[in-house]
């Protein structure tokens, strides 16, 4: 049995998505690297040896990167959540507020 991790594997507290995503940001030179370690399509990884450059390449500067990328990411999706929850909060409460407002005025006789 085959001790290697996909990709999704290794960075198992994000989702595929924003694995996906982090690795478009990465350079054609960086994304050939990956597909080198982990197979054409990521799931299957290879077992396929690396040069000595390419591994220290891979693992000394390449998933840290990947790393600050999908923390970054990862930051960058909670504060669009925050925003989004905010927003609907502020919508509930003006919803709120025009629901008191016509239940306060006056009735007027016809």
């Amino acid at each position: 049995m085959s001790n290697l991790r996909t990709i999704y594997q290794y960075f198992e507290n994000y989702t595929r998505e924003q694995v996906d995503e982090m690795l478009l940001k990465l350079t054609e030179q960086e994304r050939e690297l990956v597909t080198l370690r982990y197979g054409e399509y990521l799931d299957n990884p290879i077992s396929r040896k690396l040069t000595k450059e390419q591994t220290n390449r891979f693992y000394g500067v390449l998933i840290p990167k990947m790393k600050r990328l999908l923390k970054n990411l990862n930051m960058k999706n909670n504060s669009q959540k925050s925003l989004k929850k905010k927003s609907m909060i502020f919508s509930s409460y003006n919803r709120n507020l025009k629901v008191i407002t016509l239940l306060c005025k006056p009735c007027q006789k016809p």
